[in-house]
């Protein structure tokens, strides 16, 4: 997936604050916006000498914005909530900036399956080497039968 289809993906879950997303999504979903806020800007800037567009696009982006970072750290297997923290000076842009940046939780979480499709439980989903993966599988189950 390109960067313009993560961009599209983000926009179409435009208020969906469940489930998760990958940093991949995340970060392009930022480069983005940010990118695109910044040319309206720009343009306008020169012929206009007003912020009108920037203050458009950036209400427009803010609810899309909100849903991306909240299931950016669902991934990461943290609520919502958390983006809060970004509101305590120095402290808080840092750890959410950490924590944007880290890498999905392995498999399942209680805000859904891992995008990336590690460790959710199907066929071909694990890290581990060929056939390793269904035999611990099989055993596992085996050893829970009755």
């Amino acid at each position: 997936m390109n960067g313009i289809e993560h961009f599209k993906l983000a926009i179409s879950k435009y208020a969906d604050f469940s489930g998760r997303s990958r940093r991949s999504e995340y970060w392009y979903f930022v480069l983005f916006y940010f990118s695109i806020l910044m040319a309206v800007t720009f343009a306008e800037g020169l012929l206009f000498n007003t912020a009108f567009t920037y203050v458009v696009g950036f209400l427009f982006f803010i609810i899309p914005y909100f849903a991306v970072a909240v299931r950016r750290l669902h991934d990461i297997g943290k609520s919502g909530w958390y983006y809060f923290l970004i509101v305590i000076p120095l402290v808080g842009p840092i750890l959410m900036l950490i924590w944007l940046c880290t890498d999905s939780q392995y498999g399942l979480n209680k805000w859904g399956p891992n995008p990336k499709g590690e460790g959710n439980g199907q066929p071909g989903s694990s890290d581990l080497p060929g056939d390793l993966s269904r035999h611990l599988i099989a055993d596992d189950l085996a050893e829970k039968s009755f």
